[in-house]
C-alpha cells in the first residue's frame, strides 16, 4: 500500500484536466455481520466503491466561459460507483480516473 508521501508525489506528477479527478481505489474489505456472524466478501457487498482523491483538474467549463471549481480536493475521501471512469497504472499504482461528477459524496471524518 502506498503511503500518504507517494500519494503526495503521485499528485503533483500528474495533473487532471479540467473536470477530471484521480482517485486510489481503497482495498475492499470483508464485512462481517455482527448479528450472525457471517462474512459478507465483496463482491456480494453492492456496486459502490470509496477512495482517496489524489489529484483534481481545475474545474469544468461552462457554457457562459466561466469555470466552476471543483468541490473534491487531494486528500478528501469520497465514494462512487463500481463502474465509474477508468483504472490506470502509474508508476506501480492502480489508479482510477473519473470526472467530479460521477463521485457520489465525500466521505467526512465524524
Amino acid at each position: 500500500m502506498a503511503t500518504n508521501e507517494e500519494m503526495d508525489e503521485l499528485g503533483k506528477m500528474l495533473q487532471p484536466l479540467y473536470d477530471k479527478i484521480i482517485i486510489r481505489k481503497d482495498k475492499p474489505k470483508e464485512k462481517i455481520l455482527e448479528d450472525s456472524r457471517l462474512i459478507v466478501p465483496e463482491v456480494a457487498q453492492g456496486p459502490i466503491n470509496q477512495g482517496t482523491v489524489i489529484a483534481v483538474g481545475q474545474g469544468k467549463y461552462l457554457e457562459s466561459g466561466d469555470i466552476r471549481k471543483m468541490q473534491t480536493k487531494p486528500g478528501d475521501r469520497v465514494l462512487f460507483g463500481k463502474y465509474t471512469g477508468f483504472e490506470v497504472e502509474f508508476e506501480d499504482h492502480q489508479l482510477i480516473v473519473m470526472r467530479e461528477e460521477d463521485i457520489f459524496a465525500i466521505i467526512k471524518e465524524a
